[in-house]
């Protein structure tokens, strides 16, 4: 048996095969993987655990409209640190999360424009723009939805929290922040906008 570890872009080498195994994608329950090799290689593939079917999915944070329920929120995680946003995204999606990534101010203001997106996670350094930046294209652009914001910032800067505080975000934390107690955060924020009467999820 191999054993792959779950890093992008790791690359194994099977001489005795001629066979070559790339680490394309990972997910919270998937590993995608390119295969080089002779033709007469051929690969087989198979699930090696059974799924449950009939599980119940927890909730992912509470709506009393949608029965106690409501559905797995969308989460836009804006940073330039490409390992912490895979970090994030890995965990998030594991506990039912959908994540969106950006990796500057001007793809985060992109993703919140055609991804709606439920929430933001936004480091305040993002380059091209800022947190300011994209804080501000949310207030006074019509067509950039205001969501829920969560500040995620490198070091606890006074400059910072001054700029932003005129937007009115709805928690702050500095780094490092590990994913969990992000998850924890989050339903926090849409449980407590879900009980001031204000949308916990787009609807579809």
């Amino acid at each position: 048996m191999l054993i792959l570890s779950r890093r992008v872009g790791e690359e194994i080498v099977l001489p005795s095969a001629r066979l070559t195994i790339s680490v394309l994608g990972t997910s919270s329950s998937r590993v995608r993987l390119g295969f080089i090799g002779p033709p007469e290689v051929t690969v087989q593939r198979k699930e090696v655990w059974e799924r449950a079917t009939n599980a119940k999915k927890p909730c992912e944070f509470s709506d009393p409209a949608n029965g106690g329920c409501a559905p797995s929120a969308r989460v836009l995680i804006a940073d330039a640190d490409d390992c912490l946003r895979e970090s994030y995204r890995t965990c998030l999606e594991g506990q039912g999360f959908v994540v969106i990534g950006a990796a500057s101010g001007l793809e985060c203001v992109a993703r919140l424009r055609d991804s709606s997106p439920d929430i933001l996670v936004l480091d305040p350094a993002v380059p091209w723009g800022g947190g300011d930046g994209v804080l501000a294209m949310m207030d006074e652009e019509p067509d950039v939805p205001r969501v829920p914001v969560i500040v995620v910032a490198s070091h606890l800067d006074r400059g910072v929290l001054y700029r932003l505080a005129p937007f009115g975000i709805d928690d702050f934390h500095v780094k490092p922040l590990r994913a969990n107690p992000l998850a924890e955060r989050i339903r926090a924020v849409l449980r407590r906008r879900s009980a001031e009467g204000q949308p916990a999820v787009r609807q579809a």
